[in-house]
């Protein structure tokens, strides 16, 4: 059998990982993610692609399309 293996991204604009108070998050993040033996990292804007930005930017449109469209038929 094939073995999983799991991986936790967190994705911030570079300017903001200057910010105090954002990387104290992400050290409470690290932390978690460590406890649970999950490799964690961050990803910047530099690192993906603009157009699989921009195709993941529809599919979350889609999504919150459908929510709302359930939401009008309850």
């Amino acid at each position: 059998m094939d073995k999983v293996y799991l991986k936790a991204r967190t994705i911030k604009m570079k300017d903001e990982l200057l910010k105090e108070l954002i990387l104290e998050k992400f050290e409470i993040e690290r932390e978690y993610w460590h406890r649970k033996e999950i490799d964690w990292g961050i990803v910047t804007e530099e690192e993906i692609p603009k157009t699989m930005a921009r195709s993941t930017s529809y599919i979350h449109d889609y999504d919150a399309f459908r929510e709302m469209n359930a939401l009008m038929l309850v």
